[in-house]
């Protein structure tokens, strides 16, 4: 009789409908394939509602995805101002001038990023646009990193120097000189050494009175290859890590075509109380 109620209860519409799941969440992390080079893979997104500064309330960020290199470009979002052709013209500016046109680019669903003309510019140019799913930030948890680390420096460096709010725009060069400059943990080398081949000299290097790495071409040459390939690695065994980790507290959980499934409504908004949903 046991087994006959739980299977029973399995098939109950109305259980599966309204009683709460206490398993793992379905679906395995699965990360994003590593770029073969640098600059073929951007992630981007906007951070907003600043304080108004130097006319901006807003930034664009952009983070290479293998050598983790970050791009902050002030802009400002206001009603009808920043279209898709404005974003496109943005990205141009910061991303494409410098490093060129991109393989791929991922973002979330911005009504920037889904609007047509955006869609069918990156079409002509023949870059795929990876659009995050929904609630599944992993997708482009990169560029949320990278503004979580921009925002804490500049909270941080206007704390110290006793700056206003309204001070972000002039010292956001400073913070993403000094992201560039550090080491970062998933490639175990900092974005400078992967994009130059060497570090950077910084106003600090100078006050401390320290000399610039002199290489000459062909160890430069050598050295921007073993360090992209080194890093490219480290990249790959980081996702893996994450993987590995994020996949302890999932299930996996496969569908094919066709088949019936139950819609969790947590996130719809529905008429009614949320409890009854």
């Amino acid at each position: 009789m046991a087994r006959d109620v739980a299977a029973f209860t399995r098939r109950c519409e109305i259980c599966a409908k309204n009683k709460d799941s206490t398993r793992a969440p379905p679906g395995l992390l699965h990360p994003l394939e590593i770029p073969d080079g640098r600059f073929n893979t951007w992630t981007i997104d906007f951070v907003t509602d600043l304080p108004l500064s130097c006319g901006y309330n807003a930034f664009l960020t952009a983070v290479d995805k293998l050598t983790k290199y970050v791009v902050a470009t002030p802009c400002t979002l206001r009603e009808g101002q920043l279209t898709a052709a404005a974003t496109a013209d943005l990205f141009f500016e910061a991303v494409v001038s410098k490093f060129g046109v991109p393989k791929s680019i991922v973002s979330d669903r911005d009504p920037r990023f889904t609007a047509a003309l955006w869609q069918q510019l990156w079409a002509r140019l023949g870059t795929r646009l990876r659009l995050a799913s929904a609630y599944h930030p992993q997708t482009d948890g990169q560029t949320e990193r990278a503004h979580r680390t921009i925002e804490q420096a500049l909270r941080c460096l206007m704390s110290e120097q006793r700056a206003p709010p309204s001070d972000w725009a002039t010292w956001l060069p400073c913070v993403t000189l000094a992201i560039n400059n550090t080491v970062a943990d998933a490639t175990g080398t900092s974005p400078n050494s992967l994009v130059l081949g060497h570090q950077i000299a910084t106003p600090v290097d100078h006050a401390l009175d320290v000399s610039a790495l002199n290489l000459s071409a062909s160890d430069l040459a050598e050295r921007m290859v073993q360090v992209t390939a080194a890093a490219r690695d480290a990249v790959a065994r980081a996702a893996a890590r994450a993987a590995h980790y994020a996949n302890q507290h999932r299930r996996e959980l496969e569908f094919g075509e066709g088949d019936r499934v139950l819609l969790a409504t947590r996130n719809l908004r529905l008429l009614g109380s949320p409890k009854f949903r």
